[in-house]
């Protein structure tokens, strides 16, 4: 490691041979973790999912030597970023699985089904997904989700009963979330007005 130090003090680049094999493949294939780390910090425009000519490259070796270390200091670094490791075809797929549209039908016979788009909720702390009160609350998850109380809420607002109290009214929904028991009232009820409405930036984008 001393060796690489002092390449670097004498301002030798990183810079892959003819093989497109990089110093930084190399000590990563040689387990030489503490060479590693010094390389990342020596050179800010380094990139660690750098291929050679066979299409092997630094988190490859890692991977094929069990090095958890070095590993986690490739895909630590700023230059693993998601689009590249997984490429433009499969970041399309992966777009298209956190994002799913569902067709309900509220009242059963009902000619009219109901298009609802869910996202995926990605972060796993519960007090971040839920929010809280206040301005945390603008970044609450929850309505990402389509979640069984509001089908059981929309089915309920589909009954005779319901139906009758609610004709000719005024109805706002706070915090509809992906909005399924506002539209079972709008479409379903004879109300003057309905309105939804989230305060959840994540939710309204």
């Amino acid at each position: 490691v001393e060796c690489v130090k002092l390449l670097i003090e004498a301002k030798a680049v990183h810079v892959p041979n003819k093989s497109g094999n990089t110093p930084l493949q190399w000590a990563t294939k040689a387990k030489k973790h503490d060479v590693v780390t010094v390389l990342l910090k020596a050179y800010e425009d380094i990139d660690v999912l750098h291929r050679n000519v066979f299409g092997k490259g630094s988190v490859t070796e890692a991977f094929a030597n069990s090095d958890i270390d070095c590993l986690n200091a490739l895909l630590s670094h700023h230059s693993a970023t998601e689009e590249k490791l997984l490429g433009e075809s499969e970041m399309q797929k992966l777009e298209e699985l956190k994002t799913t549209t569902h067709k309900f039908r509220i009242v059963p016979g009902s000619k009219t089904l109901v298009s609802l788009r869910e996202k995926a909720i990605l972060q796993t702390d519960l007090s971040k997904i839920a929010g809280g009160f206040g301005s945390l609350s603008l970044s609450d998850e929850t309505g990402l989700a389509i979640w069984a109380a509001s089908f059981i809420l929309a089915r309920w607002i589909c009954t005779k009963d319901l139906l009758s109290m609610l004709k000719d009214t005024s109805i706002i929904e706070l915090g509809s979330g992906c909005g399924l028991a506002g539209l079972a009232a709008a479409i379903h009820s004879e109300a003057k007005n309905v309105c939804l409405t989230d305060l959840s930036k994540p939710t309204l984008e």
